[in-house]
């Protein structure tokens, strides 16, 4: 079991800032006992965890050996911050080999014995220009291009012109990826190391790539509005409709297209009220329908991306008649890049969004009047 030491950490999400807790390995021991069954979550914890020179000491007072998720590598020439062709090659090949197994990290500056057991420091001078080349080199490095790499610095206690360089490279989802500065070949990663993938390997990479799988939800906003005039007050709140991924794939370029049946329509104000939407509108010759698609849009495995919003109402006839909203009726497509085209519908009953709109505290059940 991982003892882990919580980190507050901010990041920022639709333009908000906001706090999570991560949690931080505090001991290469840990690492050790976890590395033979480490999961995403682990490895970045893990990854952050290497903050300091002192924390790569631990690596070599603990003789911790590489794995399937850990190389150790020394620079040809840490005298300098240079990108010589050795460097390339081996950044080249771990890329690759990493990617398209589980993801793992690489560490430079670090010696390793005959068993392959982190031995002595070997800082790197310049390490701040040694990241910046090993950054532009990810253009050429590998194909198809990696998303996500994290290529960041270690400064050595004794002069802040010399440290480490740590890379976590994640498991792809794009498979496989060819090292385009080690001989052109692919490369996977074991616990002997990154070897060469033969023909049959290739094959059922090729064949057993991750696929999105798409699904149109919906949640009604709480906490609407009114607004009153001509002896009546009328309750509103928005439906949200959004696209969610829960396959392993990411779906990029999504397409939908709604067909929202009378009453209601798509909300003209779009989802923030100023006319924004989760993916571009793209007007069609038939009004009936509302379509939408991003070529600049990908929808992660996990992540449900919000596209428009219906406005729904109930109206209070003073003193106290209501009228109930009408059921909602839609029809939908979606598809994304390499993925068939869906259809289905969603149905929404009129005492449902009334739950949604009216009040907690007008007893709408008992007062309800004809729509």
């Amino acid at each position: 079991m991982l003892e882990r030491t919580a980190v507050p950490r901010t990041y920022e999400s639709d333009g908000i800032v906001k706090e999570a807790t991560l949690c931080r390995i505090d001991t290469a021991t840990e690492y050790n006992h976890a590395s033979n069954s480490m999961d995403s979550t682990v490895l970045l914890e893990f990854f952050d965890s290497l903050a300091t020179e002192a924390d790569l000491q631990r690596l070599i007072d603990e003789r911790t050996q590489e794995s399937i998720y850990l190389e150790f590598k020394q620079k040809k020439d840490p005298r300098s911050g240079a990108l010589h062709e050795s460097d390339s090659r081996q950044f080249s090949r771990a890329l690759s080999g990493f990617a398209n197994s589980a993801g793992g990290i690489l560490l430079w500056g670090i010696e390793t014995d005959s068993e392959e057991r982190a031995n002595h420091l070997r800082p790197i001078h310049e390490h701040r220009d040694f990241q910046g080349r090993l950054k532009k080199s990810m253009l050429n490095a590998v194909t198809p291009m990696l998303d996500n790499v994290r290529i960041e610095v270690i400064d050595s206690a004794q002069s802040a012109a010399s440290g480490y360089v740590k890379c976590l490279i994640p498991e792809s989802e794009r498979l496989p990826h060819r090292a385009m500065l080690a001989d052109r070949e692919y490369y996977k990663r074991s616990t002997e190391g990154f070897y060469r993938l033969e023909h049959f390997d290739l094959v059922d990479l090729f064949g057993r790539r991750p696929v999105p799988v798409l699904e149109l939800v919906y949640r009604l906003l709480p906490g609407g509005g009114s607004r009153s005039g001509g002896g009546s007050s009328v309750y509103y709140t928005r439906l949200i409709l959004s696209v969610e991924n829960s396959g392993r794939g990411s779906a990029r370029s999504p397409y939908v297209k709604l067909r929202v049946h009378h009453p209601y329509v798509i909300y003209s104000h779009g989802l923030d009220g100023n006319g924004h939407e989760g993916l571009q509108r793209v007007y069609t010759a038939n009004h009936a329908d509302a379509v939408y698609s991003s070529d600049s849009v990908t929808i992660y495995p996990g992540v449900t991306h919000d596209v428009a919003a219906i406005e729904v109402v109930g109206h209070l006839d003073h003193p106290d008649r209501i009228t109930m909203p009408a059921d909602l009726h839609l029809d939908y497509e979606m598809a994304s890049d390499g993925t068939p085209l869906i259809s289905g519908a969603i149905h929404l009953g009129g005492d449902v969004i009334a739950d949604a709109v009216f009040p907690a505290n007008l007893d709408w059940r008992n007062q309800a009047g004809s729509r």
